[in-house]
């Protein structure tokens, strides 16, 4: 796990975003379902814009995630 510690409006979620998109941490976890769609929206012009070259595994929900088990950096239903 790796911490972004910054201040509001520096790249917090772009560099996320980055290090999910070169599979470092491939998993996006999100506190609920308006800000999976407000960051997969934004990989996504970061794609378009060509600033990452692929797009991350789709983010889902911290309640997604505990009904989950990872098995190998993929996500298997349970």
């Amino acid at each position: 796990m790796k911490i972004i510690l910054k201040p509001r409006q520096t790249g917090k979620i772009t560099e996320l975003i980055k290090l999910a998109s070169q599979d470092r941490y491939k998993l996006i976890v999100c506190m609920n379902r308006l800000d999976v769609e407000r960051i997969w929206k934004l990989a996504k012009r970061l794609k378009e814009d060509n600033i990452i070259q692929k797009l991350p595994l789709y983010p889902i929900t911290y309640q997604e995630f505990l009904k989950k088990k990872i098995c190998q950096g993929l996500l298997l239903n349970t």
